[in-house]
């Protein structure tokens, strides 16, 4: 039986996923899942599949059909449909149909739920944050319609449905890069290489040059003060305990100079990339709990655990919280330090998406 067929005469229980057409990769890929753990015993309707609407049909009326047909509705709430007036207009039929079926909204790709307004945040919903929140879509399923399905998500299917993800969410730094006001990356200098940071300077700006990067170097009496090169600069200071080397970085260039980024922590760092800090400062809009208990409460059944001596651990990542107390108006700071030899952007990326989907992150109201 084919699909419009088997929707039109209701011979399995049919389920809508509500989405934007952005997110047509990762859906496509969820729904192919969520079908083969279910037996094929689920009609799912995604407008964006090439198959729930055959060319030549007439797409609004297909789209009603559906509505009129399925029991569940799954609203995913992303950061490309959370401003979209044909997702609420979905939800909204659906909801106000005399059969009332089920309209769940989903919080995808970094979207909390806790941060949307009605009609949506009158409805009972879930976060997908990980494999196991994605199984309540086939616990829902269950309870709905008495099936008895098993099959439970894995961790990988989750990843490769993150990296599906619309480009705006899956470069850079996510979600939240346009809440970032800078980036800082600080290594203790090496001084088996070199007598201070201040030569530690002239060195980078020497294979700037070598690599015909544009740069301009800045010093005094003492030498070298900073080496500035387009989206960022190298500058030297005073640590804790010791001389250490800071890079200030726009966060649209961080990605792009990751590889950049590791010559210069090789070179002139006394433990290269790992151990090195990142500090990502948020503009005064976004605000976070900073009080352990709550940000380990938020992050219970996610990989993010607390650490042995500080902090909380994400895979090869360290993280933790503090204000830059300077400002008239206290800016957030994300301290972030590097458990591996390369600079893992994917698992930055990741990190900030879980602490904006969790709430840890959030925007001030």
């Amino acid at each position: 039986m084919s699909r419009r067929s088997s929707l039109q005469s209701n011979s399995k229980p049919v389920v809508f996923f509500s989405h934007s057409s952005r997110d047509a990769a990762s859906l496509m890929r969820l729904k192919e899942l969520f079908e083969k753990k279910t037996g094929g015993a689920i009609d799912v309707f995604l407008s964006s599949d090439g198959e729930s609407i055959p060319l030549g049909s007439n797409w609004v009326h297909r789209i009603e059909q559906a509505l009129e047909s399925a029991k569940i509705m799954f609203v995913f709430v992303s950061q490309n449909s959370i401003h979209s007036h044909w997702l609420y207009f979905e939800a909204g039929y659906s909801y106000h149909k005399k059969a009332e079926p089920r309209v769940i909204p989903l919080g995808f790709q970094g979207v909390d739920l806790t941060q949307i307004g009605p009609p949506l945040s009158l409805l009972q919903g879930f976060n997908i944050r990980s494999a196991e929140s994605l199984d309540n879509l086939i616990y829902t399923v269950n309870e709905t319609f008495g099936h008895t399905h098993s099959e439970r998500f894995t961790s990988q299917e989750y990843d490769d449905l993150v990296a599906l993800s619309a480009p705006a969410y899956n470069t850079g730094l996510g979600v939240l890069e346009s809440y970032i006001e800078d980036v800082f990356v600080s290594t203790a200098c090496d001084h088996n290489k070199f007598e201070s940071s201040r030569e530690a300077l002239a060195y980078l700006e020497a294979q700037f040059v070598e690599q015909k990067i544009r740069c301009q170097s800045i010093g005094d009496e003492g030498g070298f003060l900073a080496v500035h090169f387009e989206g960022a600069t190298a500058s030297w200071g005073y640590g804790e305990t010791e001389e250490q080397i800071n890079i200030s970085i726009d966060p649209t260039v961080l990605e792009p100079y990751k590889d950049t980024l590791k010559i210069l922590l090789d070179e002139v760092g006394s433990k290269g990339v790992q151990g090195s800090q990142l500090l990502f400062r948020f503009k005064p809009q976004i605000d976070a709990l900073t009080e352990l208990h709550k940000i380990t409460a938020r992050l219970r059944n996610t990989a993010a655990m607390l650490h042995t001596s500080y902090g909380i651990t994400f895979h090869e990542l360290v993280f933790w919280f503090g204000r830059n107390e300077f400002a008239d108006n206290p800016n957030i700071d994300l301290y972030v330090r590097v458990e591996a030899d390369e600079l893992p952007m994917s698992r930055i990326r990741e990190l900030l998406g879980l602490l904006a989907s969790c709430g840890v992150l959030y925007l001030k109201s």
